[in-house]
């Protein structure tokens, strides 16, 4: 017994003011035996035709050129003008190739003559017509949608915000853009896998979809960052849009059997209020994103003018930077470091200090987390090591007394491939003794790769270097791992020392941080010591080392040497 296998309805609508050659098409139709099933619909006039099309409920359609006072071809190109993409053949008793090669131009699928249909021939055509729709739908949708997601991405993102704001401008209504940014993405990708970050994607994609109107649209705008566009909402709205949001990402996602907790940021702008046009909104978007981020994520921010000015002042900065080496504009300043025992000096802090040509001296606060952001700290704290390296060794050659240069190093140069072989290279430029290198580490950031950076500190140990964990107290170190860091001294954050004298708490703390280094064999460092009651203490609780303004304020090599004659 034959089986036949289900047959893919085709729904066609035939568009001839002549009802008999709707029958002869039905006609045509019941004689061919292909994978398709025929359903045939009829309009007799140009309008009702375009109503019909309108419904959006066909396959395809066929249009016979001569429609009373209007014809096909004006019917196909009017539809296409509509957005309406439905295949179109297009019917003719001409034989006119001029016709034939208009409709073919304004869209059309294919061209058949009425007086030689038969029915193989209008099989062809029709197979034809729908096959090829298919895969332009399907290529369609690759050129819009985001192949992980499903999401619309950033072309059909744009498309539809800019027939949002069409729409707003007619109706005289609002348009909020989010712009959601994910924290932190990148760890879960190096700590997971990439096919668990694509899998957490994915499953953030699935949730902010559901948590949207029909009438919105939520994209991957691109890598860890999505768009949504909310219509007809107001500050208020849009701001709850977000509480929502955040709400619905904070639930925990499981990822190959790993329970994962997200935050992300959002940055809201509003048209008209913050912008007109689509350039001009999502960038307004992006820096309110931004401001979201520096006050700490998993939070939303209104766009302002503020922020825009911050922004601004922010580019204009990192473009001088950008020409601040090469211009020689940066500069080290020295603060001196005492052994409280001897009384001596045992090393300069090289501080790296900024005085653009056309401004005053910039401190270390205002520029170095932007050198951070933008990767220029590594050039530039390779030239801060070499510069303080070769100032060093000056010094030995003049005559000056020994001691170390402290140079801070950051968490980029750590995790920059070859730093332990760039540290030898300077050294062995300048001359200087590895024995008189001391660089300063944060302690949450030897923390943050523990047995990576034990491994790279004992290279730097091996070349006789000194390594000093910088603003002890404020990082979250593990007491396991602490004992196994190959380093000669703590220096006690400044924040512990400011109320040493009037807080008590302060005091324990220090009192402990000193009595823990000394069990695991490490002198101690206190900065920030400003006055002589401040040193009197640190010295009956046996700190090892002072620094600070009451000893002397960084400052520039020449003045440096003068002020190191007073000891």
């Amino acid at each position: 017994m034959e089986i036949e296998m289900e047959k893919s309805l085709l729904k066609i609508l035939l568009v001839d003011d002549d009802q008999d050659y709707f029958v002869i098409v039905q006609s045509l139709l019941s004689e061919i035996r292909s994978s398709y099933s025929y359903e045939l619909e009829w309009a007799d006039t140009y309008d009702i035709a375009l109503e019909k099309v309108g419904r959006n409920q066909f396959d395809i359609c066929l249009f016979d050129y001569f429609l009373g006072e209007r014809n096909g071809l004006e019917l196909l190109r009017e539809i296409r003008e509509k957005g309406f993409t439905i295949p179109v053949i297009l019917l003719t008793g001409l034989g006119d190739h001029k016709v034939d090669l208009s409709a073919m131009k304004a869209g059309a699928a294919d061209f058949l003559e009425k007086h030689r249909l038969t029915a193989p021939l209008l099989e062809r055509s029709l197979r034809y017509a729908a096959e090829r729709h298919k895969i332009e739908l399907k290529l369609t949708h690759l050129a819009n949608y985001d192949v992980l997601t499903g999401l619309p991405n950033r072309w059909l993102l744009q498309d539809r915000l800019s027939q949002a704001l069409a729409r707003a401008r007619r109706e005289n209504c609002q348009v909020a853009i989010l712009f959601l940014d994910l924290d932190r993405f990148k760890v879960i990708n190096d700590t997971l896998g990439h096919s668990a970050g694509d899998l957490l994607l994915r499953k953030i994609a699935v949730r902010l979809a559901k948590g949207i109107r029909e009438c919105d649209t939520i994209a991957r705008f691109g890598g860890d960052e999505f768009m949504a566009i909310t219509f007809l909402i107001s500050q208020a709205q849009s701001a709850k849009l977000a509480q929502r949001i955040l709400k619905t990402l904070s639930l925990p996602f499981h990822l190959h059997g790993q329970e994962v907790f997200i935050k992300v940021s959002i940055g809201i702008a509003l048209y008209p209020i913050d912008g007109t046009d689509l350039e001009s909104l999502v960038k307004c978007a992006d820096s309110a994103m931004y401001q979201a981020k520096s006050l700490g994520g998993n939070t939303y921010s209104f766009f302002s003018p503020e922020i825009n000015t911050h922004t601004m002042e922010k580019l204009i900065m990192e473009s001088k930077m950008h020409r601040a080496l090469e211009r020689e504009e940066f500069l080290l300043y020295f603060q001196p470091q005492f052994d409280i025992q001897t009384g001596r000096m045992c090393v300069a802090e090289a501080l790296l200090r900024w005085q653009p040509l056309d401004g005053k001296l910039v401190l270390p606060a205002h520029f170095i987390p932007l050198l951070e952001e933008t990767g220029l700290i590594i050039p530039v704290g390779e030239w801060v090591l070499g510069s303080a390296c070769a100032q060093c060794k000056a010094w030995q050659e003049a005559g000056m007394p020994l001691f170390r240069i402290g140079v801070n190093i950051s968490a980029r140069q750590l995790k920059q491939e070859g730093f332990v072989d760039m540290v030898k290279k300077i050294l062995h430029e300048t001359g200087l003794d590895p024995f008189y290198l001391e660089l300063e580490i944060t302690e949450n950031m030897i923390m943050e790769n523990i047995l990576e950076n034990i491994e790279l500190l004992d290279k730097l140990k091996g070349l006789r270097i000194h390594i000093a964990m910088d603003d002890f107290g404020t990082g979250f170190s593990s007491l396991k791992y602490l004992k196994n860091f190959p380093i000669d001294r703590v220096k006690i954050d400044r924040s512990f020392i400011t109320h040493i004298n009037n807080d008590p708490k302060d005091e324990s703390i220090v009192r402990t941080i000193i009595a823990l280094a000394h069990n695991l064999g490490m002198k101690v460092v206190a900065e920030g010591v400003e006055t002589e009651e401040q040193f009197d203490l640190l010295t009956r609780l046996e700190s090892d080392e002072v620094q600070g303004y009451y000893f002397g304020k960084p400052v520039p090599a020449e003045e440096f040497v003068d002020l190191f004659m007073q000891y």
